[in-house]
């Protein structure tokens, strides 16, 4: 709770790492890490709390147990059943952007067109497969991941974000 006494407008939570190179976890380990969590933060504080997964059952339990956003490194486009989720509950999304998957995503991190070409054109297909599903969330942000898919020159620096 040092976090909300320091000022904290968000908690993001998560148990599965989408650091570079990192794999992929079982559904059940990942809810196991972080529903208890969720569940003593929520109530502790009404800090709103971000479920940051890309599995839509683990973004559900997390979002029944307190958890108001969905923080989804694959823009909502790796589990079909995630607009669903987002759909259902009216929460909050953050769509993240990354090239590949955890596991791949440094395999090639160049952007020959710009960084900021090349975020625009993933964001733009994550807000138009977004409408497509028609649901309205209370809020959403396109955002870069800090590590996805940026090759070592540029990592650190800050990328743009835009909020709804």
């Amino acid at each position: 709770m040092r976090l909300v006494d320091e000022g904290a407008d968000l908690l993001d939570i998560g148990g599965e790492s989408t650091r570079p190179g990192s794999q992929s976890i079982p559904l059940d380990d990942e809810v196991r890490r972080i529903l208890p969590v969720v569940e003593e933060v929520a109530r502790r504080t009404d800090v709103p709390i971000s479920i940051d997964t890309s599995k839509a059952e683990v973004a559900r339990r997390a979002l029944e147990a307190g958890a108001a956003i969905i923080n989804d490194v694959t823009a909502l486009l790796g589990d079909p059943n995630m607009p669903t989720v987002a759909r259902e509950t009216g929460a909050g999304a953050i769509l993240m952007h990354m090239r590949g998957t955890p596991a791949t995503m440094q395999q090639s991190p160049e952007y020959p067109e710009g960084v900021l070409p090349a975020w625009t054109a993933s964001s733009n297909l994550a807000c138009r497969n977004c409408h497509g599903w028609v649901f309205t969330p209370k809020a959403w942000s396109l955002t870069p991941a800090s590590g996805s898919a940026r090759p070592g020159r540029i990592t650190g620096k800050s990328w743009p974000t835009w909020t709804s």
